[in-house]
């Protein structure tokens, strides 16, 4: 076989498949499981870092068994998952982040689209090096990539396509040197087994499986390898161990920690017959209804065993262990999940042992009934696969979780629903929820609520089509190289417009408005050091997608009172000038639940206070080093609010900084009316220049609340105007009805308390 053609038929294959995984994506997060890796990626790729710390708040959202991660040594949080994904991805999230417009999220998740492609390609290699036909091992490449969970995970971002690509890329490695006996392919072998381990960890008891299987003969001896080729393959594992230990040492300070609560429920504790039926057959997770072709795998696996029995050995080794493994996994349905997730690695292995069939099939060596019976299992898998990808299967999962609810009060004696009435199977559900309401529940980006993106699925039909006429030309024997260049440009013009069009769904925010418009407040006005914290959980999803700067997010829910793991991030945080901006979703200012800002309130200054639609911005700044008591003669505003003391820092600032007030307030008498404090500077000539407004402790200490005589400690700043000129300032303070805007008079006179001057000069040091 020509090198052309086989380039030819692997090029039609990878745009065909990609360009109907592209077809099929969301565009978004199906799982939370899903952002913890998104996130890990986002951090190296920004920061060169590896917290998740954008959604600390999962750590609090379900049982210890079920969180995404684990605290470190100083607070941060990291992913229990392995990262090989993660890091893998940062080159195609670095692409999308250097093109303005692109949706980070959209362009990053394209990775499994891709990976999952190239593991067909490879699939189909590994066929033709077996010895069967072009025909046969193009329709295993396709059995594996529309006919499995492959297709629906191919729009994830989860680990388990990036292990499948392992798993072949390290079987195909084996069969050529078993073939020639090179060191090159020893080392691609151990290069795929170290992505292996380094995507999931447990998978390393496969390792002795393939490396058995590659020194069989297929009878009673075995094969020695060469030095050579034994160092090839051990110094990529090598390489991963020690990168394994060195990620999880510098995430936790200990090698063998991992992220996994082992201590809290997780392990290996479900009884084998429950999690093999669980897995295998179940109405909720069994593999032979999410992937009928595997009953065919099985029957097919005794010819194929006459035909390659090493490679057969390997199915049949990998397959059983990952099986075991996860049967007695306690989470062995993988959570909130399509179909049995973790056996996804699986499935190219599933689609090799039907290569004997296949070229009965083309050899016209198959009866009729057999003919029907085959294709039908191939027609069936793949009707399963589109169910999966038309409609969100989350959805159905909810529902599912009423009517089999959990029981909190020991969730992790929780076990999935849905294990033996097939009628709540949840491909079942999808026909339901499609039948109910085809635009709700449809899941393709392109197919929203609000419009249909016609020019996606009809350009994405043209490229589909160019791609089979190739792949049919190339089965066929034909040259298919010659539409290549065709197939290539319609195939990157629609994918460029395709993304365009992901990245403008109205999911992820409007551009100017609401969430993205305080990130781009922020853009505007922050320095090198500072941070974002928000409570948004619910909109976790537009700053991952579109902020394009480099601060680091740390998410959090509404906590009160706050964890203690969350108090010890944000007194870090504190401890060295910078701004704080904080972000709030769908919360009023001041709201009980939302101890964070109180938190904040208490310990910070706030300088600023905005609303962007339902989202509100609040600049705090840190404590300055050292703050100057400021002598107030006891004033008295109203002759009902004293102010027994001042401190102000620092004495000089420079633009686009900030000054800190710390006020101390005593009621002489019960308070029926919530004040509201003013600090503002004025220029020589009395102008204001810069103010803030604020109730006491922004808010959470309303005068009304106050009883006489008890002392309220008042934190409140005043951000410096970056363009204001240098020169010196007065800084003044009072206090106001906010329902007529009438100033409280002051005991000593006037309406205000002057604290002193404020010198702003240039190449100031942080206070």
């Amino acid at each position: 076989m020509s090198p052309k053609r086989r380039d030819g038929l692997g090029a039609a294959l990878f745009i065909l498949l990609f360009t109907l995984y592209f077809l099929s994506s969301s565009g978004g997060f199906h799982i939370v499981d899903e952002v913890s890796l998104f996130a890990v990626t986002e951090s190296v790729a920004k920061r060169g870092a590896f917290d998740t710390n954008i959604i600390a708040w999962t750590q609090w959202v379900n049982s210890p068994g079920e969180v995404l991660g684990a605290f470190g040594p100083t607070g941060d949080v990291y992913s229990k998952k392995g990262p090989a994904l993660a890091l893998l991805a940062v080159p195609l999230y670095v692409l999308a982040w250097a093109i303005p417009g692109v949706g980070l999220i959209q362009a990053t998740l394209l990775y499994n689209a891709l990976v999952t492609s190239l593991t067909a390609l490879l699939l189909m290699r590994w066929a033709l090096r077996l010895g069967y036909r072009r025909r046969v091992a193009l329709a295993v490449a396709l059995s594996f990539g529309l006919g499995t969970l492959a297709w629906p995970y191919a729009t994830h971002y989860f680990g388990e396509p990036t292990s499948a690509l392992c798993l072949v890329g390290a079987g195909y490695a084996l069969t050529l040197w078993r073939a020639d006996g090179r060191s090159r392919w020893a080392l691609a072998a151990g290069l795929a087994l170290a992505g292996m381990i380094a995507t999931v960890t447990a998978h390393a008891v496969l390792i002795p499986i393939f490396l058995g299987c590659a020194l069989w003969d297929g009878g009673r001896h075995w094969r020695r390898p060469d030095r050579p080729s034994a160092v090839a393959c051990l110094i990529p594992l090598a390489v991963a161990v020690v990168g394994l230990a060195a990620y999880n040492w510098a995430r936790f300070g200990n090698p063998l920690q991992t992220g996994y609560h082992f201590e809290a429920g997780e392990g290996w504790t479900t009884p084998l017959w429950r999690g093999l039926w669980g897995l295998l057959f179940s109405p909720y997770r069994g593999l032979i209804w999410y992937t009928p072709l595997s009953v065919g795998a099985v029957l097919a696996w005794r010819a194929f065993w006459r035909e390659h029995r090493n490679e057969a050995a390997l199915i049949a080794g990998v397959t059983t262990t990952v099986i075991v493994l996860y049967s007695l996994w306690w989470m062995w349905w993988g959570g909130f999940a399509w179909g049995p997730r973790f056996l996804v690695p699986l499935c190219p292995f599933l689609a090799l042992a039907l290569a004997p069939w296949w070229a009965r099939l083309f050899a016209g060596r198959m009866t009729s009934w057999g003919k029907v019976g085959f294709l039908g299992l191939i027609g069936l898998s793949a009707l399963v696969q589109v169910l999966a990808v038309i409609a969100n299967y989350a959805q159905y999962e909810i529902e599912l979780r009423d009517i089999y609810p959990t029981d909190w009060s020991n969730p992790l004696r929780y076990g999935p629903p849905d294990l033996y009435n097939p009628l709540h199977s949840p491909i079942l559900g999808q026909i339901h929820l499609l039948a109910r309401d085809l635009r709700g529940s449809a899941d393709l980006f392109w197919l929203r609520p609000d419009a249909i993106v016609w020019g996606v699925p009809l350009g994405g039909a043209i490229v589909l089509a160019l791609a089979g006429f190739a792949l049919w030309r190339a089965a066929r024997e034909r040259s298919a190289r010659r539409w290549l260049p065709v197939l290539m440009v319609a195939f990157l013009l629609w994918s460029g417009y395709a993304l365009t069009e992901a990245s403008h769904d109205p999911r992820f925010g409007r551009p100017g408005e609401g969430y993205r418009a305080a990130l781009n407040a922020i853009e505007e006005r922050a320095r090198p050091g500072d941070v974002i914290v928000t409570v948004a959980p619910y909109h976790y999803h537009v700053p991952m997608d579109h902020y394009r700067g480099k601060l680091p997010i740390y998410g959090y829910a509404q906590e009160s009172p706050v964890h203690r793991e969350t108090a010890r991030v944000l007194s870090r945080l504190l401890g060295r000038p910078r701004n704080v901006w904080f972000i709030t979703g769908g919360l009023p200012p001041a709201d009980p639940s939302n101890g964070i800002e109180r938190w904040l309130a208490e310990r910070a200054y706030k300088a600023g206070d905005e609303w962007f639609d339902d989202f509100r911005l609040v600049r705090f700044l840190t404590p300055a080093s050292k703050m100057t008591p400021v002598s107030v003669e006891d004033a008295v505003f109203g002759n009902a609010i004293g102010l027994a003391g001042a401190a102000v820092g620092p004495a000089t600032v420079a633009p686009g900084d900030g000054i800190r007030i710390i006020l101390g307030w005593v009621a002489a008498r019960p308070l029926t009316i919530d004040y509201v404090v003013f600090a503002q500077l004025l220029d020589k000539s009395g102008k204001l220049v810069a103010q803030q407004d604020s109730p006491p402790a922004g808010g959470y200490r309303p005068t009304s609340s106050w009883a006489p005589g008890e002392p309220v400690e008042d934190h409140i700043g005043v951000g410096i105007p970056a363009d204001l000129p240098p020169g010196d300032y007065a800084l003044i303070v009072g206090i106001y009805d906010p329902t007529t805007g009438a100033r409280l008079p002051v005991s000593t006179g006037g309406d205000f308390v002057t604290l002193g001057r404020v010198k702003v000069a240039r190449n100031v040091g942080h206070p």
